[in-house]
């Protein structure tokens, strides 16, 4: 409830749906707790009336999560939600399928969706799994994002939007797109091709969190 109530004061512009994550666990484990503790009772109130609660129970399971999965389908699948920012990036998982060698390396901003559906590996670029030499080297600004994709053989960099403060992927190669209605301050969805930049070009560096030595280094070399 504290986590809830500091998301609605937050001065933050935007608020995504999913920093409510934690919100939703946490009522997920109450709902099941408060479940099992009605059942428990039904069935020491007598055989019959615990056998009803359970059956009701499991339909009521069943029909929350079944219109959860038809949702999703519907969002990434239905005509008209074509061109939306979930729907091209499950075309383009499916494409990436298709026409990118499975053994390729991809990296993205915006990973999950990319990585479950198309069966490549796909390195998060967001900080929020990465190791702490990405933060420390790439995150704060020290050394190049780009010479980070190129020393772990990423191939190709996927994303609507390049968060880094040169918007290197405008000097990248793009090997297919996907239009994309509504992506917040982003464009199409593209492919880039990380390796038709230069591997020692000094581009793709996130904005300045600590001072920037004039040349990046590599983690290794810290």
């Amino acid at each position: 409830m504290s986590y809830s109530s500091y998301l609605l004061v937050s001065p933050a512009r935007q608020i995504a749906y999913w920093y409510f994550s934690p919100t939703k666990v946490f009522w997920i484990f109450t709902l099941c707790l408060s479940s099992c503790l009605i059942l428990l009772d039904a069935r020491n109130k007598g055989r019959l009336l615990g056998l009803l609660v359970s059956i009701v129970f499991t339909v009521v399971l069943a029909g929350i999560v079944g219109l959860g999965v038809y949702r999703y389908h519907s969002e990434i699948t239905a005509p008209a939600n074509r061109d939306s920012l979930y729907s091209a990036r499950y075309r383009m998982s499916l494409w990436l399928r298709d026409n990118i060698p499975e053994h390729y390396i991809l990296a993205a901003w915006n990973a999950g969706q990319l990585g479950f559906f198309s069966g490549h590996q796909v390195i998060n670029l967001d900080g929020l799994v990465n190791s702490k030499e990405y933060y420390e080297s790439v995150l704060s600004g020290r050394d190049s994002l780009h010479r980070y994709l190129r020393r772990n053989n990423v191939k190709y960099l996927v994303d609507y939007y390049d968060y880094t403060e040169d918007k290197f992927t405008e000097y990248l190669a793009v090997i297919h797109s996907i239009p994309v209605n509504g992506a917040r301050g982003g464009g199409p969805l593209r492919v880039y091709d990380v390796e038709s930049l230069g591997i020692d070009s000094n581009l793709g560096y996130y904005p300045k969190r600590n001072a920037r030595p004039n040349k990046a280094i590599d983690s290794d070399d810290e």
